[in-house]
């Protein structure tokens, strides 16, 4: 994860600092994120969905019943984020 240029992991900070209803889906967490970093809501939300793509975290199907439609997604890490956090913070 360090390898990452900085703004992603600055973007994967945010995102495992999130409260979880926060992180109902890509979007709020896009959102909540773009509030503590120097991007947009939108490129936020393209940068979690790469880090998706790259098997960084994995998309996972909300479970929603209120409401009709396609479900959102949320994003689940797939990398030991305590060891992560841990680093970050040495940087």
């Amino acid at each position: 994860m360090l390898a990452l240029p900085e703004n992603r992991q600055q973007v994967l900070h945010e995102l495992l600092a999130l409260r979880p209803d926060q992180q109902e889906s890509v979007q709020a967490a896009s959102q909540h994120i773009a509030k503590s970093v120097d991007l947009s809501a939108t490129t936020v939300k393209r940068i979690l969905y790469e880090l998706a793509e790259d098997g960084i975290t994995r998309r996972v199907t909300a479970e929603r019943v209120d409401r009709k439609g396609r479900p959102p997604s949320r994003l689940e890490p797939q990398f030991p984020t305590v060891v992560f956090e841990r680093l970050f913070a040495a940087q």
